[in-house]
């Protein structure tokens, strides 16, 4: 038997869950390669924030590079070459509590208040055709207010061997800084999938 308890109980979890940002499935595809390897960036309708989660990102893989220094979500995003000192800016301004690991680094987090310097050092140069590589095969984001979640696959290769990685990351937008609530990797070589 529903007592009147159980009923506002349950009216409050109805009204809790209406206030909670409703995230699109799979969010708007922002970058991507196409089945002819040529990449695609779409930054129509993001905000400067989603923008600078999209340099973070491409701080840390390859995001479409024809060469060391040349990547395409780098220049489409208005940062010039690859880990020039623009990009390395931008990510530095907006993750003032440092960013998620997301190419082999040590640790989950890079920072807080990581330096120029050390982000020089975690900047993604592999040129297109290296021996060990790691680049973006698709990155969405959705944005509710002032949340945005990003569902990124990156395809790594080394001389042995190569696989793909799949990061979920939640961010939240405060004064004019990102923070990191959630950041998830899931990894499978081509080998394990055998």
């Amino acid at each position: 038997m529903t007592t009147k308890k159980d009923m506002h109980r349950l009216l409050l979890a109805v009204l809790f869950c209406a206030t909670l940002p409703a995230f699109a499935a799979d969010g708007t595809v922002a970058f991507a390669v196409d089945s002819l390897g040529r990449p695609r960036v779409s930054l129509e309708g993001l905000s400067e924030a989603s923008r600078a989660i999209l340099a973070m990102y491409s701080l840390q893989s390859g995001g479409g590079c024809s060469t060391a220094n040349r990547c395409a979500l780098t220049s489409e995003l208005g940062l010039g070459d690859q880990c020039s000192a623009e990009h390395l800016l931008t990510v530095q301004r907006w993750f003032a509590r440092g960013i998620p690991s997301m190419n082999g680094h040590t640790g989950q987090l890079i920072g807080p208040s990581a330096s120029i310097n050390t982000l020089s050092k975690v900047c993604y140069r592999t040129p297109d055709g290296a021996s060990f590589q790691q680049a973006w095969r698709e990155i969405r984001i959705s944005e509710v207010r002032n949340s945005i979640r990003v569902i990124a696959t990156a395809d790594w290769v080394t001389p042995n061997d190569s696989g793909h990685l799949v990061f979920r990351s939640e961010y939240r937008v405060a004064n004019s800084t990102i923070h990191t609530l959630a950041f998830r990797k899931q990894a499978a070589s081509r080998s394990e999938e055998k």
